[in-house]
């Protein structure tokens, strides 16, 4: 007799229901996550991605750990992610890929 494949007594995995999406999350707009990335900017860090070459029209000067808690608090979106990116803000175009 054949012993049963490892597959079959793996648990499926199931959807973690914390992570589902909830009715009440705020609907970001393109001015809103522009207005939130503008919140967190510096000068010290404009100054400091000039000196890596980094000299586009409209810099902001936010941090990648800072984009990247912007990015999770406003989900995967692309309809809005393809709007920022008409932006030509430089953090709107390094921000959306978590």
């Amino acid at each position: 007799m054949k012993a049963p494949s490892r597959s079959s007594s793996t648990p499926t995995k199931r959807s973690d229901p914390s992570r589902r999406k909830d009715p009440r999350m705020k609907v970001w707009s393109v001015r809103g996550a522009v207005a939130e990335l503008q919140r967190y900017g510096t000068q010290r860090n404009v100054e400091g991605m000039a000196r890596f070459g980094i000299r586009a029209k409209i810099v902001y000067g936010v941090s990648k750990p800072k984009m990247d808690e912007i990015a999770r608090k406003i989900g995967k979106n692309h309809a809005l992610g393809l709007k920022l990116w008409q932006t030509g803000i430089h953090a709107t175009r390094v921000s959306w890929e978590c």
